[in-house]
């Protein structure tokens, strides 16, 4: 195989863990990227106020994610992930009413079936519905491609209770975004990969280190030393083409690059802004990103004088805040157990609320669950607002999502947005990346 000069626009997941994977392979790497830090829309930093390790939203990950795993191992820093020995999610709504999911140890689905019985948020006739749920996991892609999450849900005989309190958390956090506008389809994917395969790719896992520590940092450390190259504060501007091919990349500076490959490994709002106007409009491949919107998410970072949460993370029931994490146990290198962030996925609505009243929010979210709450005292607080922090989800969007391969033969498209067969997480992204790697170790697949 002859080594290839690549140019990777983009630091984020599926920028850093293409360029790692072609680095090790011996090729040429050279990453662009146009912001002053790597980490794309996964990246952490300091608080100023509190020191504290603040990442731009909380990002989970699931046994399921191999691809991930892969890339960590790589860059060594597998171990920086912990996960739960069996999936457990506690559950936590007004007036102080706390119930507790545990999957079991068993073969698929009674691992899942198994912890139910013990579930006190769901009825037993509920839980028997369940049991139609594993049928779905085989309905066919374009026909959920066109049905929202809770008609599909209907479908199979799950109540409008079940939905609320445990299948409507799940896709919020798997999809980050409203399961009533959500496509089947991808929700499909989520239950079929992680919670109905193993009961090891259900659990849960957390980075103990800020997402840049985690990832960013030590892949551009592996670049270079395979002999590539990071560039940071490097803004393309524009794409040329010549016939099927990439000629040239234009960057803000006015220097030309005329790259052997090109790997675009950068959200499809950035990729709008970059390609020929022609190109979106008239072009079958790429005329999809027009029609392509982002969700949103927020977070909420409070920092209090004691600590009133006992559990790693609590789904939220009957509130607009969905989740919260107890970063102060979950970091490692956290002193103070007392900072929490809390989540709110699909916040349309929240993006346009202040900080200040998003804050009260969470305070009167959380007096009303937890009853130690009385006694602490709001130290900090810091509110992350992510406009564009995924590709929304919506009904027909399987159909919309491009192949990583484009019609351009030293082109390539990675990112969690492109076909992956997933919702847009980190393991999407990744495994965007090493198909694009694939692609270019054999054109011809």
């Amino acid at each position: 195989m002859s080594k290839k000069d690549v140019v990777i626009l983009g630091g984020g997941f599926a920028g850093l863990s293409a360029g790692v994977e072609l680095a090790a392979l011996g090729h040429k790497v050279h990453l662009l990227e146009q912001r002053g830090h790597l980490g794309g829309r996964a990246y952490s930093f300091r608080d100023p106020a509190t020191g504290s390790l603040l990442d731009n939203g909380q990002h989970l990950f699931m046994g399921c994610y191999q691809a991930t795993l892969r890339f960590l191992e790589r860059i060594g820093r597998r171990e920086d992930i912990v996960f739960q020995r069996r999936l457990a999610v506690e559950f936590g709504a007004p007036g102080g009413k706390f119930s507790h999911f545990r999957s079991w140890s068993l073969p698929n689905p009674w691992h899942l079936l198994g912890g139910l019985f013990s579930f006190s948020g769901l009825s037993w006739r509920e839980k028997r519905q369940f049991l139609a749920l594993k049928r779905g996991i085989e309905d066919h892609r374009d026909q959920l491609d066109r049905l929202t999450i809770p008609q599909w849900l209907q479908k199979l005989g799950q109540s409008r209770v079940a939905c609320e309190r445990f299948w409507n958390l799940i896709a919020l956090a798997a999809l980050n975004d409203d399961p009533e506008i959500s496509s089947a389809a991808v929700f499909q994917s989520v239950l079929r990969e992680a919670l109905f395969s193993s009961a090891q790719n259900a659990c849960l896992g957390f980075s103990r280190v800020g997402l840049s520590e985690l990832y960013a940092d030590p892949a551009r450390a592996f670049i270079e030393e395979h002999g590539g190259s990071v560039f940071l504060k490097t803004r393309v501007v524009k794409l040329h083409f010549s016939g099927h091919e990439l000629r040239e990349i234009e960057l803000l500076d006015g220097r030309r690059i005329a790259p052997e490959i090109l790997i675009l490994a950068i959200p499809f709002g950035s990729l709008r802004k970059i390609l020929p106007e022609w190109m979106i409009y008239q072009d079958p491949f790429f005329h999809s990103l027009r029609l392509m919107k982002s969700s949103p998410i927020v977070a909420i970072n409070l920092w209090f004088d004691r600590d009133f949460v006992e559990k790693d993370f609590i789904a939220f029931w009957e509130t607009r805040i969905h989740w919260l994490f107890n970063k102060g146990r979950l970091l490692k290198d956290s002193e103070k157990n007392s900072y929490y962030s809390l989540v709110i996925s699909g916040a349309r609505a929240e993006l346009q609320t202040p900080a200040s009243e998003l804050v009260s929010l969470a305070l009167s979210e959380l007096e009303s669950i937890f009853p130690k709450f009385k006694e602490a005292k709001l130290i900090h607080s810091h509110v992350m607002k992510e406009p564009e922090a995924t590709l929304s989800p919506v009904v027909g969007i399987e159909a919309l999502r491009p192949s990583q391969k484009t019609p351009f033969k030293n082109v390539y498209l990675a990112g969690d947005w492109t076909d992956t067969g997933l919702p847009a997480t980190i393991e999407g992204a990744v495994r965007s990346a090493e198909r694009v790697v694939k692609f270019i170790i054999n054109p011809a697949q």
